[in-house]
């Protein structure tokens, strides 16, 4: 049995909670022929509230034959997975709400779904999963007898309200879970931004000593040939002066290219 809860109420007071639905077609049937006109809203309203999770399909067949449910809507609710959505089939509501819940341990978002069908004296939740505070719900407005005594839309704009306030906490967590990221993001950067330097400051010391062996290997040879000793048997060549400039250029040219290659330049 899928029964959650079920109670049949008279003047906003609940005077039965039938164990099974043929008990509860039975006390109906009785009451409304005592008086044809108790599923109109006033102090003597009756109105039966039905609460299921995960129902079978002869309970739904059930439902429908006694309540007499549009098949569409009986078929939505065999699908289980529909959008948020409210169809009306002549003087019956089907609504399919979407509640959220935030999960703190995980971060993460969970989904319920609740189906909701109204019309003349009845109301019928249907529950997918186990998330959904419809419990919370009938508590609320059974605390409010003159709310129940209006009919089953009270009951309808009561569920709705508490899944659009149970929204909050939802939006309040994923604020949090966004400011933490934001603030992680943060910390790396400031944390990266260090290294960034050190990486920057080793590129530049690099340019700097290639730059350097490179203008400091043509002063080594015009430092030799500056020297001024009595021997020195290039000073006398006649391609002497020629050799020293070429082999200034070559080292230079020879430097360069290597530092390119270990990509220092």
């Amino acid at each position: 049995m899928s029964i959650v809860d079920n109670a049949v109420y008279r003047g906003g007071q609940r005077i039965a909670s039938p164990a099974t639905l043929e008990e509860t077609y039975r006390l109906l049937a009785r009451l409304r022929a005592e008086d044809p006109r108790r599923t109109e809203a006033g102090e003597h309203c009756v109105l039966v509230w039905i609460g299921l999770c995960r129902p079978s399909a002869d309970e739904l067949d059930s439902l429908a034959e006694q309540f007499g449910l549009h098949e569409l809507a009986v078929e939505d609710i065999r699908q289980a997975e529909q959008r948020p959505k409210l169809d009306r089939y002549g003087s019956t509501l089907f609504t399919v709400l979407r509640p959220a819940f935030y999960q703190d341990a995980t971060e993460t978002v969970d989904f319920g779904q609740i189906h909701i069908v109204t019309g003349p004296g009845f109301v019928i939740t249907v529950r997918q999963s186990e998330h959904g505070r419809v419990g919370r719900v009938r508590a609320r407005v059974e605390s409010q007898p003159a709310l129940l005594v209006t009919g089953a839309e009270a009951v309808l704009y009561a569920v709705l309200d508490q899944t659009v306030d149970d929204y909050d906490p939802v939006v309040e967590g994923l604020e949090n879970d966004i400011d933490e990221i934001s603030d992680a993001l943060d910390s790396t950067q400031l944390a990266a931004r260090p290294n960034e330097a050190a990486i920057e400051q080793n590129e530049q010391m690099k340019r700097i000593s290639s730059w350097a062996a490179i203008l400091f290997a043509p002063s080594i040879i015009g430092s030799v040939y500056g020297m001024n000793f009595r021997f020195m048997p290039e000073l006398s060549w006649v391609w002497g002066y020629p050799m020293a400039l070429g082999l200034m250029l070559v080292t230079g040219v020879v430097l360069y290219v290597v530092f390119q290659f270990k990509r220092w330049l």
